[in-house]
Order: structure tokens, then C-alpha cells, then sequence
């Protein structure tokens, strides 16, 4: 017996499908992400700065778009990810226990000088 599909039914209420739902939800989703990231990285450009770090989609990931830097640090809570500069200037997206080695480091250097 279908869960979704037997109440409906009993309810008079057409077929409706959790699948095709998501599937329709995800591709008007996508468009919209990329065109936010455009925008940002148009931003970025007419301010005159390298890149953006931005939290949008909460799905960490760094990108190039239009020589502007692309960085979606994720979030610590779901993915623990969390966007980093190093010392030297290169970003880097880090994931859970890189991320407490990197502190770590940090704080060596920190307190070495």
C-alpha cells in the first residue's frame, strides 16, 4: 500500500509524487544558485577585490568565476566545513579534523613570534 498515494486517493485528491516534486524543486534551484553566484562574483569585480566568501547554499565549495574567487565555506553544524586563508594567502575549504589542525598550526605560529 502506498502511503503518500492511498489517502490521496481515498481523499479524491489526484496522484501526486514526491519525486517529481524534488526533481522540479531541484531544477528551478539551480538556475537560481548560479545566477546568485554571478551576481556576487559581477560584485566582487566592479568593487575591485579577488573574491567572495559567502554561506548561500551551505554546500562548500570554491570556484573561479570570471578570474573572481568563489568560496561557499558550507557550515560547520551539517557538513563541518569551514573556509580558511592560509599564512601564504591560499584559501582552502576544510573539513572536520583538518580544520582543528589547522587551528592548531595557527596557534604555534601564533605564539612562536
Amino acid at each position: 500500500m502506498n502511503v503518500v498515494g492511498f489517502p490521496r486517493r481515498v481523499s479524491g485528491l489526484p496522484c501526486w509524487s514526491l519525486s517529481g516534486f524534488l526533481r522540479h524543486r531541484v531544477k528551478n534551484a539551480v538556475p537560481f544558485i548560479a545566477d546568485f553566484e554571478n551576481a556576487l562574483a559581477r560584485e566582487a569585480r566592479q568593487r575591485g577585490v579577488n573574491g567572495v566568501n559567502c554561506g548561500h547554499i551551505h554546500h562548500a565549495k570554491m570556484r573561479t568565476i570570471g578570474g573572481i574567487l568563489y568560496c561557499d565555506g558550507g557550515d560547520w553544524t551539517e557538513n563541518c566545513t569551514a573556509p580558511v586563508e592560509h599564512f601564504d594567502g591560499q584559501p582552502e575549504i576544510l573539513q572536520g579534523g583538518a580544520l582543528n589542525r589547522f587551528k592548531r598550526r595557527a596557534t604555534e605560529l601564533a605564539t612562536a613570534s
